[in-house]
């Protein structure tokens, strides 16, 4: 084969080698994000401002809306925005408020005001669209929770007992003020025995009477931990999102520091409006890389 001949199939193989690759990088750059929302844009909005909101950048903003001038950006302009990691985008809806909405997500309304560049919280619109950012806790928390709500439920003691903290046990709180030198405190092994235990223990005492709390295990789950099918009549809320909040001083966040605590919360059956609800809450705390319940407190209206 001649030289020249050799060379010009070699010439001819890298130059459909380039145009592949070519064609290839520009599939991927023009490939969208998954997940776009569509936004009307309103007073003081930049490209700057909702890259920040929607944790996104200019130029996404910019690739996806090549017909709009950043510069010269107006209020009612229909554009599309990228939502980056770690963002929820939430349509309000009508009658809802910015603590419905905080609470649904786990958020706060400072966050939301904060991040949304809302001036007055008491006042938001049906269809306005709002970035939330995520809650932090860890997602092994929200699989967790939901198979302890169940074991409580069911009384499995056993299976309740792999998940006590290895050191410091599950601490039983009769009442939301966590009382560290009363409140009963169990290992994972005599939890695990709770169903055959017949001794009567020392809770705490009872609101209005002050009489001693005096109940078997089983007999204690019943009156102070799962006392209603928060399973299923509970709504979850976390931290400093608690619904179940009376007259008892709330300590736990002191007691637990650093910790995640769960609380499911009835409502009540509406015959005592504001009087008849109760909670159970679940403390949880690493140890190892690894989540254990270390906390329940069982929380209702007290005199």
């Amino acid at each position: 084969m001649p030289k020249n001949k050799g060379y010009r199939i070699i010439g001819l193989t890298l130059l459909i080698f380039v145009i592949f690759i070519s064609n290839c990088i520009i599939l991927i750059a023009s490939a969208k994000p998954e997940n776009i929302v569509n936004y009307k844009t309103k007073k003081a909005d930049s490209f700057y401002s909702l890259s920040l909101r929607f944790n996104t950048t200019m130029k996404d903003i910019s690739n996806i809306n090549p017909e709009i001038d950043p510069n010269k950006l107006s209020i009612g302009k229909n554009i599309k925005i990228p939502v980056g990691a770690d963002i929820i985008v939430h349509h309000i809806k009508k009658g809802e408020t910015l603590w419905k909405i905080a609470a649904k997500y786990n958020s706060t309304v400072k966050s939301i005001v904060q991040r949304n560049n809302i001036s007055d919280p008491n006042i938001i619109f049906t269809g306005d669209v709002l970035a939330i950012q995520k809650s932090k806790y860890d997602e092994n928390i929200e699989l967790l929770q939901k198979e302890i709500i169940n074991l409580l439920k069911d009384k499995d003691f056993k299976g309740l007992a792999k998940y006590a903290h290895p050191v410091k046990g599950i601490r039983f709180s009769p009442y939301s003020y966590v009382n560290v030198k009363q409140d009963k405190v169990f290992t994972a092994s005599q939890i695990s025995n709770f169903a055959s235990d017949k001794n009567k223990y020392h809770w705490g005492y009872f609101d209005g009477s002050g009489d001693k709390i005096e109940l078997t295990p089983t007999e204690y789950f019943k009156k102070f931990v799962y006392d209603k099918d928060f399973a299923k009549l509970g709504s979850v809320n976390y931290n400093k999102n608690m619904k179940g909040v009376g007259n008892t001083i709330e300590n736990q966040f002191e007691v637990y520091p650093g910790s995640t605590i769960v609380e499911y919360y009835y409502n009540g059956s509406g015959q005592y409006p504001g009087f008849d609800w109760v909670s159970l809450r679940m403390v949880f705390e690493k140890n190892g890389g690894k989540w254990y319940l270390t906390g329940i407190i069982h929380n209702q209206w007290t005199i």
